[in-house]
């Protein structure tokens, strides 16, 4: 006899429900829970019906024999030959698959009809409700009845958590989902079609995302309309088109330069994002500037899709601001979870792939660590011309529909983009390594978008020097001018007039700095002179300086920077760097302000233009 038929004649001996066939009474239910006994042990559907023949008593006509060989094939389908012991789980075909535990005291499970990870505590594990939440009654009882035919809810619990500590701790960085991904040299995609599972990462897909692969694209035709915008290096249209190309296969890269998109009203932010988010639809997540750190970790989970944010400054909450920036630098290059506590106290795991790209008026606080995870791209403020302006409405229906056909080409060309990556940085100047491997990813991305293939050294070489100054414009970007950056962020800060409708700060000092030179006389119900009162600050133009005043130890600029790095007070120092800066001899006085005080100018020519249409100010 072979060692496996020993164990399962031993399995049969000390069957529980062995006893139940004696009688040859009301046979069929004893012998099926008597198989499904049996069957971790051995799947010979002949053996195992002699061993139910030798407990039926002698004489025994009925059908149960007849159905062995069917009880086994039911009892495979369902996993039950996959258990260990008796009485342990088997996830079968239908079953929830124990992924481990957690830290908090819960178990990872996921649930394949919805292909999600679930968060389980013992309490829930052990219920019978929950349980036939995660799989059909049936499923259940299959491997774990009570005696009467019904489930066993508390067996079944006590079997799925201990299924749960086999696997050992959960470790979330194995999980992905949506996206591009890289896995042992080779690409990945994971979009809702079939995944091959025997990898080092397990793959989800909640809702498949739709793309047309190998769809055809005039990426040419969409680079001369990058071109068409008023970029302040005009280079950097094709760096833009670069990280279009990354951000659609970001999981799959080493890095993931985020953008900053940013420029003065009239300069068609709004028109680019819009843009962006139509080309890059199904593959991206779309946000507003009100948007949080935990809004965009909820929403994209264990995904490695893009997400684009207007009017990042829109409310100016500082801290909000900031978590943001450090979820950028998270998701730039990072494989292991960050941790976040939460209320309960426990551990909760985020293993951010993403690729952000932001767009406001102006850069906010960045620490220069932080400013070198992003491509920082300046826009000018258009010239209204209405050709242009035609041309560039036209192009974007032309191509909002499309963002199927891009994200289905560039996946296309995922194994070339890589390569085309790796011969960037094998002939990039010497430069700061993380600038060095941004720039290389998006002239990457770039050249194989237009040619449809990696470039060789030689090619690589040429767009390196063409692109030169640009590459050494953007290594600097990080020591950016800090007064400058106060100032702007003051500018930018978003206020309501009378009329309804936010616009910045910096749009109405510069409408009151027009009607005074205009020789508008003071009228307090004059939108502009209101709001100057309402943050402290006048007009200046005397004793040779001309500029607008800030009262020193103003409460109400004090807000605009709160949560910031120039908060309490350290506003002024920064300020009082910016070339041109004055001070009046003496203290003055200030509309509203009891007393007088002293103040700090600033120059006329620090001040933006004021926003021509308050209802269109950054679209063509």
């Amino acid at each position: 006899m072979k060692p496996t038929q020993l164990t399962l004649v031993e399995a049969g001996l000390t069957n529980p429900h062995a006893l139940d066939l004696f009688s040859g009474e009301s046979t069929h239910d004893p012998a099926m829970k008597a198989v499904n006994f049996m069957l971790p042990h051995s799947q010979d559907p002949e053996f195992i019906k002699g061993l139910i023949e030798s407990c039926l008593p002698e004489g025994y006509s009925g059908d149960t024999l007849r159905e062995v060989p069917e009880m086994v094939e039911s009892g495979v389908k369902k996993g039950l030959h996959l258990n260990k012991k008796a009485g342990a789980y088997g996830p079968g075909d239908k079953g929830p698959v124990p992924l481990g535990y957690q830290s908090n005291g819960n178990f990872a499970l996921l649930d394949r009809d919805r292909n999600i990870i679930i968060s389980a505590s013992p309490q829930q594990l052990l219920s019978g409700q929950y349980l036939i939440g995660l799989a059909p009654s049936q499923f259940w009882i299959g491997q774990f009845p009570t005696s009467k035919g019904g489930l066993n809810a508390m067996a079944a619990g006590e079997a799925l958590i201990q299924s749960s500590k086999d696997e050992g701790p959960f470790n979330a960085s194995k999980i992905r989902g949506r996206g591009v991904w890289r896995e042992r040299g080779s690409i990945v995609v994971n979009l809702g079609e079939h995944v091959d599972q025997d990898s080092e990462h397990s793959y989800l897909c909640f809702e498949p995302l739709k793309t047309h692969r190998g769809a055809e694209f005039d990426v040419e035709r969409l680079d001369k309309l990058f071109q068409k915008f008023p970029w302040r290096d005009p280079a950097d249209a094709n760096l833009f088109l670069g990280w279009m190309v990354a951000a659609v296969i970001c999981g799959a890269l080493g890095v993931r330069p985020h953008l900053f998109l940013y420029g003065p009203p009239n300069s068609g932010k709004t028109t680019l994002h819009d843009l962006v988010r139509n080309i890059l639809t199904p593959l991206c997540v779309g946000a507003d500037g009100q948007s949080t750190e935990a809004g965009i970790r909820q929403s994209i989970g264990p995904d490695a899709l893009p997400v684009i944010i207007d009017e990042f400054e829109t409310d100016q909450n500082g801290n909000r601001l900031n978590s943001m920036i450090r979820l950028a630098r998270s998701a730039y290059s990072s494989d292991s979870p960050v941790l976040r506590g939460t209320p309960e106290g426990n551990a909760m795991q985020f293993n951010i792939k993403t690729m952000l790209m932001l767009s406001a008026i102006n850069v906010v606080g960045m620490a220069p660590a932080d400013a070198t995870r992003f491509l920082i791209l300046p826009l000018t403020a258009h010239d209204n011309d209405p050709e242009t302006g035609a041309y560039i409405e036209g192009e974007r229906q032309y191509f909002e529909p499309l963002g199927p056909d891009w994200c289905g080409y560039v996946v296309s060309k995922a194994d070339e983009i890589i390569d085309a990556i790796a011969v960037f940085r094998k002939v990039m100047p010497l430069l700061d390594s993380r600038h060095r491997l941004n720039i290389a990813t998006l002239l990457g991305g770039a050249f194989v978008a237009l040619n449809g293939c990696s470039p060789t050294e030689m090619e690589a070489e040429d767009w390196v020097e063409t692109y030169g100054e640009t590459i050494r414009r953007h290594g600097q970007a990080h020591e950016r001018n800090d007064p400058m950056e106060c100032l702007n962020h003051l500018f930018a800060h978003p206020v309501r007039g009378e009329e309804g409708g936010d616009m910045p700060l910096g749009h109405w000092i510069a409408k009151e700095v027009a009607a005074v030179q205009s020789g508008q006389k003071p009228d307090a119900m004059r939108d502009s002179q209101r709001i100057l009162a309402k943050y402290e600050m006048r007009i200046w133009h005397r004793d040779g300086s001309q500029g607008v005043v800030i009262r020193n130890g103003s409460t109400a600029i004090d807000r605009v920077y709160t949560g910031t790095k120039w908060a309490n007070g350290s506003w002024k120092r920064a300020i009082e760097q910016v070339p041109g800066v004055f001070h009046p001899a003496n203290p003055i006085r200030f509309p509203g302000v009891s007393n007088k005080h002293r103040g700090t100018g600033m120059p006329l020519d620090v001040i933006p233009e004021a926003i021509d249409d308050a209802s269109k100010h950054d679209e063509f």
